[in-house]
């Protein structure tokens, strides 16, 4: 599992990048989202090509079955 230091790593890199905007709610500092930009957007054609290609090759079903795992571990 990905800690939130390391989420928060890789998050701050796709804002960086212009991939991902970062919005804080000003009512509670807290309270963050983020949403892809233009840029973010045009790779979604290219992702849902890999991600087909990752299902077809097996690989996203053996990564959902060893995070269940993990999880279940976790718990």
């Amino acid at each position: 599992m990905a800690s939130e230091k390391m989420l928060a790593e890789h998050l701050a890199e796709l804002v960086r990048d212009g991939f991902v905007v970062r919005r804080v709610n000003p009512r509670n500092r807290r309270d963050v989202s983020y949403d892809l930009t233009e840029l973010g957007r045009s790779l979604m054609p290219t992702l849902e090509t890999l991600r087909a290609w990752g299902e077809g090759q097996g690989v996203v079903t053996r990564a959902q079955a060893m995070l269940t795992r993990a999880a279940d571990i976790g718990s």
